[in-house]
């Protein structure tokens, strides 16, 4: 979130205090983890856009104390979670070894939410040059994962009213 360009977690550790806009966020759940002298540790699944030191100013509100973050780790986002993560001397040992392919996810896992479409050849050569094509079978509305008739990730694409397929973000070309 920003405030005249620049970021709100970045004016907060300046000691600018900024009005932030109320928005609908999503908690999923908020698990006590343990307490340190007057720091609690606390466990949070929320949906995107959620402001997590307002969260902490919120809760300590409610106790009655006052709150802050004073650590912040996210353990995941989207289809990524902890347990795949893997961190920097693996990454580099990994690397050394010529294995480093045996821990990266695909490019498209990013955007696995997103049902597939695979392209004639025609119709990817078009929608390389920026036009929207038909795709047979393709969903009615929202983003799609666009792939090649050789299974390759080429970007996402936005289905339009007419129900054509138009390149939205493409990564290979």
């Amino acid at each position: 979130i920003k405030h005249n360009g620049q970021r709100l977690y970045k004016l907060a550790h300046q000691g600018v205090v900024v009005e932030r806009n109320a928005r609908p966020v999503t908690i999923h759940s908020i698990s006590y983890l343990g307490r340190v002298e007057s720091d609690i540790e606390i466990d949070v699944s929320c949906s995107k856009g959620t402001y997590i030191r307002r969260l902490a100013e919120d809760v300590g509100n409610t106790l009655g104390c006052g709150g802050s973050v004073s650590a912040l780790r996210r353990t995941g986002a989207g289809p990524y979670s902890a347990e795949n993560m893997v961190d920097l001397d693996t990454l580099a040992t990994l690397s050394e070894r010529g294995h480093l392919s045996s821990v990266l996810m695909p490019l498209e896992s990013a955007v696995e939410s997103f049902p597939a479409v695979i392209l004639s050849s025609d119709s990817a050569y078009y929608l390389t040059q920026g036009q929207a094509v038909m795709v047979p079978h393709a969903p009615t509305n929202g983003y799609v994962r666009i792939f090649l008739k050789d299974s390759s990730f080429i970007g996402i694409g936005v289905v339009l009213d007419d129900g054509r397929v138009a390149p939205k973000r493409l990564v290979r070309l």
